[in-house]
Parts: structure tokens; sequence; C-alpha cells
């Protein structure tokens, strides 16, 4: 219960730090650094899967309310894709094709997309690899210091 607690904690703090960084940060040929889609395949990858869903569905309701996008276009493609992750056998490849994926199901659902498409595809996948490496990095060395998961 007490990890629970911590992890919740985590993810707040993680989802609120990450969606600032994630606006913040320099877009090259309008493709951004995807943080909060990062969170949601790094919890999936690590966690149980009532921890991931809450993540994955509480980090696409932060990207709609900050890219402006209809309720849920992105916390649906996160879950589906977290969930990919989860029960997926080839999680590094889904690591880097997710997020052009991404920006294909974006282009779905809003007229606007800044840039050449093909080029944001081009750089959408070693940019999201990249990003949710580092993620990662940073989930796994907060969670240690955090005391989640221990006996």
């Amino acid at each position: 219960m007490k990890s629970d607690a911590a992890r919740l904690a985590l993810v707040v703090m993680v989802l609120a730090v990450f969606g600032a960084l994630e606006e913040l940060l320099p877009k090259f040929a309008g493709v951004g650094f995807p943080l909060l889609l990062s969170v949601a395949m790094v919890a999936a990858a690590r966690w149980n899967v009532a921890s991931w869903a809450v993540t994955a569905i509480a980090a696409g309701a932060a990207e709609d309310a900050l890219a402006s996008l209809p309720p849920a276009a992105s916390a649906t493609f996160f879950l589906a894709s977290a969930a990919l992750v989860h029960w997926g056998e080839m999680r590094r490849l889904l690591f880097v094709l997710v997020y052009p994926a991404y920006l294909l199901w974006l282009c779905a659902w809003s007229r606007n997309h800044a840039g050449n498409l093909f080029g944001s595809l081009l750089l959408a996948a070693p940019i999201g690899a990249l990003t949710v490496a580092a993620v990662g990095c940073f989930v796994s060395f907060a969670a240690r210091r955090a005391g989640i998961d221990e006996r």
C-alpha cells in the first residue's frame, strides 16, 4: 500500500514536470520530445496493469489538455500503445515506432500539422527512441530514490 501511494506521488510529479518540459523544449521541424508518451511507455514496461493503465490515461489527458486536442484523443492512443508495450514481444521496436504512429494519429485528429509530414516521421523515430530511453532512466532513478517497490 505504501508503494502504491509513493508510485502515485511519483506519477503526479513526473507528469507535471514533463508536461511543462514538453511545452518548453524546442521542436525540430515540427517534432518535439514526446515526454508524456514516454512516461506511459516506461510505466507499461515496468509496472503492473492498474498502475500503467492509470498512468497512460493521465498522461494522455494531460497531452490532450496541453495540445488542445479533443477529449480522449491522446488518452486512447497512449492506453493502446502502452498495452502493446506491456503485452507485446518486441518492446524496443515499439519504443521506436510508437511516436511516428502517434504523429499519424494526430494528423487524423487535427487539421494543422506543422511542417512536412514525411520529414516529421523521419525525425520522430530517433527522437522518440531517445526520449523513451531518457525518461526510463529518470523514472528508474526517481523510483529508486523514492523507495518504490522495495520490500
